[in-house]
């Protein structure tokens, strides 16, 4: 941060910024008239920051906000080079943590990840996607770790924690034998995300009444539902705010049939004992295996609810599709470097007004009390 600090005055230069370094959240920041900005360092290709700064635009562009973008230079390019350092600045919002106890935030976030992957389809094929952007297979990786966790199950045979290894791994094979078969049919779609995604990710600003993700910068190209599955798995399945970031994604971005068998098939996998498991392959018994079967059995249950409920809330989609996205006039948007493309008259299909229904799935009972 020192040596960010020492070039600050060259930086602002090249973006025309007045302004001074303020640090938020031990993120760097400099404080203009505007709002914040925020100053990265990055090591890779200045395509990589371009495309992600290209897309972020574009995603403006046809209406959706909540994401900080990445800020031109005076000279229009997305990143800098400075004494032997590439640097780029990003909007940045402070406020505080979301989290899946929020029915709001959880809804918010579900808008806002449908919007994103709704627009994607185009973006993205107006503009390819370096291939450090694109996120590995996730079956690969989650193959690959099942081979190893099978080192525990040679290890632990006998007793409670034999049978909970046992399940686990009987669960990641059955999850990856599903998906691997899906796939055969089609593998989904690839939109833009997010690495790692999670509620705390995105902040809260209550002035606004508005979630934001100031990690937008670090998007890349993923299969639409391990985005959607990562969130619904963060936000616990204990309760029913799942559902409710469910019912708001698939308003925005429906999931085709086999999408949503694939999105099962990833949760289905056991990522919550994942880490558990490497440390039992190391000799370092992480896994409470009593635990981990109680949590088994109510993560299967949670599952057999959500398909049922999920199932339903797709139903209601299909009979009532979404509207097309409106885009803004040209005319009131800056030019980027792929916006000529889509200068064609689109025909924009008017909202329907419909009646708002009250929400009447059945709630996933509460978790049994342990003694």
């Amino acid at each position: 941060m020192s040596i960010l600090v020492a070039h600050l005055a060259e930086i602002m230069a090249c973006y025309g910024l007045h302004g001074n370094p303020v640090t938020v959240d031990n993120q760097l920041c400099i404080s203009t008239k505007d709002g914040l900005l925020a100053v990265h360092i990055h090591s890779g290709d200045k395509e990589e920051v371009a495309w992600a700064g290209r897309c972020l635009s574009e995603l403006r562009h046809r209406g959706v906000r909540g994401l900080g973008a990445i800020q031109r230079t005076l000279s229009e390019h997305f990143s800098v080079e400075i004494n032997k350092v590439k640097l780029y600045l990003t909007e940045y919002t402070p406020g505080g943590a979301c989290d899946s106890s929020s029915i709001f935030e959880v809804r918010a976030i579900g808008r806002l990840l449908g919007q994103v992957h709704r627009a994607s389809e185009e973006i993205l094929y107006l503009s390819a996607c370096p291939a450090i952007r694109v996120a590995p297979l996730w079956r690969d990786a989650a193959r690959e770790r099942v081979a190893y966790w099978g080192l525990a199950a040679h290890r632990y045979r006998k007793g409670e924690r034999g049978e909970a290894v046992r399940e686990l791994l009987r669960q990641a094979e059955e999850a990856l034998s599903r998906a691997d078969e899906l796939a055969l049919r089609h593998d989904g779609v690839r939109v833009i995300s997010f690495a790692g995604l999670s509620y705390g990710q995105f902040v809260y600003m209550n002035a606004e009444h508005q979630v934001y993700l100031n990690q937008s910068h670090a998007c890349n190209t993923d299969w639409a539902y391990t985005s959607v599955g990562s969130l619904l798995l963060d936000g616990s399945f204990a309760h029913d705010r799942g559902l409710h970031f469910l019912a708001a994604y698939l308003a925005v971005h429906p999931l085709s049939e086999v999408e949503w068998q694939l999105l099962l098939a990833y949760l289905l996998y056991p990522h919550e004992w994942a880490t558990a498991l490497d440390e039992l392959v190391r000799g370092r018994p992480a896994l409470n295996s009593r635990e981990a079967i109680v949590d088994l059995r109510r993560k299967n249950e949670w599952m057999d609810w959500l398909n049922e409920e999920g199932s339903a809330l797709r139903r209601g989609v299909q009979q009532n599709p979404p509207a097309l996205l409106s885009l803004p006039p040209l005319e009131s948007v800056e030019k980027s470097a792929i916006v000529p493309a889509l200068e064609v008259p689109l025909e924009v299909e008017k909202p329907v007004s419909r009646p708002e229904g009250k929400i009447t799935w059945k709630r996933f009972p509460s978790s049994p009390r342990r003694s």
